[in-house]
């Protein structure tokens, strides 16, 4: 059994072009719509690709990934801090 990875992107297309370009499954890497897909999973594992920091939903996103995660991860921490520096203040 494989387990869902999740891919923060700017977009849809952003997404689709990286699975392409790095031949992933599509059932085994999962686009992050939005943070409701993230509810319910512990320690998700994942990427942020592209301009994931300009979503006007990250920081709704981060804190899901923030709530559903034990301990400390590194890569939420630099998203955050990526999020900070760049996105516009949305919630």
């Amino acid at each position: 059994m494989t387990t869902t990875k999740w891919v923060v992107a700017g977009d849809y297309k952003q997404y689709t072009d990286w699975l392409f370009h790095n031949q992933y499954n599509r059932s085994e890497w999962r686009f992050v719509s939005d943070a409701d897909v993230l509810r319910g999973h512990i320690d998700p594992h994942g990427i942020f690709i592209g301009t994931y920091y300009l979503r006007t939903d990250i920081r709704i996103i981060l804190l899901q990934l923030q709530v559903s995660t034990h301990g400390t991860n590194p890569a939420l921490e630099q998203a955050w801090k990526k999020v900070d520096i760049y996105a516009p203040q949305s919630i």
